[in-house]
């Protein structure tokens, strides 16, 4: 089979699509997952420029579990 019969073939079409989506998929995970650890930061700032330990405690965490989630996701090399 040439290459680009290879290339054409339904069945490679149709396996390059679902590793697209999928790829996707895991992309969409990332960007939210990134916003949420910003969002996390950013009030974590605020609550610390009024002195709010509890709340600076629970977004110092939420951040953190956010990461860990992420490098979880992430195959070793």
């Amino acid at each position: 089979m040439s290459a680009i019969n290879e290339i054409i073939n339904p069945l490679k079409v149709r396996e390059m699509i679902r590793w697209l989506i999928a790829a996707q998929s895991k992309l969409k995970d990332i960007y939210l997952a990134r916003d949420q650890i910003a969002k996390a930061q950013t009030a974590y700032k605020v609550y610390q420029a009024f002195g709010n330990q509890t709340q600076m405690d629970a977004m110092h965490k939420l951040a953190e579990d956010v990461r860990k989630k992420l490098e979880s996701n992430i195959p070793p090399n």
